[in-house]
């Protein structure tokens, strides 16, 4: 007998996918760096309750955007493995990867207003006291990091974020403007 293929409803796709995530892949027992800064940066830029969503859902993907890119070029600067988004800092191979990945998120997230600046300042000296101090290389780790940070700001001020949309399609009313074809239907 030739086996019979019945398509499966998108919910009973979704509900075998869900179960294989919840059961096949194990949640890691703990965080790292990375991870960490990125969940206090999330929680800066998408604070629960707040008001405009669609302008500040793009202003949070800059934020988070500038974050991992100054995490990213800071920790890059002392691994090298990798070719830099922006900037590559010289850093002896000792220094902390840890404190500067969070000096720079701390860096970049403290220019998003004045109460997240001090707020930032108390999570980076609390983040900064769980890292063991062992010599310089805490200490270099926290000048790369608001280094490289600071290159990422720099290279972000003038990008034009802030600028007015003025798209106004030219068109009359009633009249249909042709939209791209899609990549993929939904």
């Amino acid at each position: 007998a030739l086996p019979i293929y019945m398509p499966i409803s998108h919910s009973a796709s979704a509900i075998i996918i869900g179960a294989w995530l919840a059961i096949g892949v194990p949640m890691s027992a703990s965080a790292n760096v990375i991870t960490d800064w990125d969940e206090k940066a999330v929680a800066v830029v998408m604070p629960p309750g707040s008001v405009g969503v669609s302008q500040q859902v793009y202003t949070a993907q800059r934020m988070m955007g500038m974050v991992h890119a100054a995490m990213f070029d800071a920790v890059n600067s002392i691994e090298r493995r990798y070719q830099p988004y922006l900037v590559q800092r010289p850093a002896e191979p000792a220094t902390s990867k840890e404190a500067a990945a969070a000096a720079a998120a701390a860096a970049v997230l403290a220019t998003t207003d004045q109460k997240t600046a001090g707020e930032m300042k108390v999570a980076l000296a609390t983040y900064l006291a769980s890292i063991p101090d062992d010599g310089a290389a805490k200490a270099d780790g926290i000048k790369l990091g608001e280094a490289v940070a600071a290159k990422v700001l720099e290279a972000r001020a003038n990008d034009g974020h802030d600028a007015v949309d003025d798209y106004r399609p030219r068109t009359t009313p009633g009249v249909y403007v042709p939209t791209a074809i899609t990549a993929a239907s939904t």
